[in-house]
């Protein structure tokens, strides 16, 4: 989750800050600290997606794999 979290933050901050600065005309002051502020519940919420993105994918491919080997078993 770590990692993930490392990454999506800076990206996020710049983000959202070049939001506040031309969609909402707010000054760049205001749009920094905001952008700062809000990029963090942001990347927390873009690291559990990703991790539970993982685990279903993970669950996939693990019942995949025991059905080809309960179908081998048959055969």
């Amino acid at each position: 989750m770590g990692l993930q979290f490392l990454i999506a933050y800076p990206v996020l901050i710049i983000a959202i800050t070049f939001i506040h600065l031309t969609a909402l005309n707010q000054s760049p002051l205001r749009s920094t600290v905001y952008g700062l502020f809000w990029a963090l519940p942001a990347a927390f919420l873009v690291a559990i997606a990703s991790q539970n993105e993982a685990r279903k994918r993970r669950e996939r491919s693990m019942a995949e794999n025991a059905s080809e080997s309960t179908d081998s078993v048959e055969s």
